[in-house]
């Protein structure tokens, strides 16, 4: 299929290896958030933290936007279209809901508050160590958004639907 007609029309079903690349891209930046911070409040904050990304990533989100999604039981590009349907029912969530709280979610949760503890750390209670974790994650933050945009978004039958990237794309082009 040429790039013009997947960017028309998208995918069906994508390919087991992008799952796993776009999870572990998803997953790399989470994971160096906590174990960079954990000298933050006892690893209080980095514990708050993991536990709001992973109750985001594989709770909330995916009732409010997976059920409602074209790719429900279906291998969409995170793999949680076969995670909805062990959860949720179809057309239960609140996409809408979903799209507002998601653009607050990644920006601010995801990369927002490891960089604060970063710099709490580097400020009150400097280690190279957290130096080091710090540039890491200043790496793998910025390289998960591209990820999605390139591997998920961009080929993303549901992508209008979704509230993550309207701005990126036509809403005016047929998709059914």
């Amino acid at each position: 299929m040429s790039r013009e007609n997947r960017y028309l029309f998208g995918r069906d079903t994508f390919p087991p290896r992008t799952v796993v690349f776009v999870s572990i891209a998803t997953v790399l930046p989470a994971l160096i958030g906590f174990w960079g911070t954990f000298d933050l409040i006892k690893g209080i904050y980095a514990s708050v933290y993991l536990i709001g990304v992973i109750a985001w990533y594989l709770l909330i989100q995916v009732k409010l936007r997976c059920t409602n999604c074209r790719y429900y039981n279906k291998l969409c590009p995170r793999g949680l279209g076969k995670l909805a349907p062990h959860l949720y029912r179809a057309d239960t969530g609140a996409p809408a809901l979903g799209g507002k709280l998601a653009r607050w979610f990644w920006p601010f949760w995801f990369a927002g508050l490891p960089t604060l503890g970063f710099l709490l750390l580097i400020a009150f209670d400097f280690s190279w160590t957290t130096l080091v974790f710090a540039g890491v994650f200043a790496v793998t933050a910025p390289t998960y958004f591209i990820i999605e945009r390139r591997f998920c978004c961009a080929e993303c039958l549901n992508r209008s639907n979704c509230g993550r990237l309207e701005p990126l794309f036509h809403k005016d082009v047929k998709r059914d």
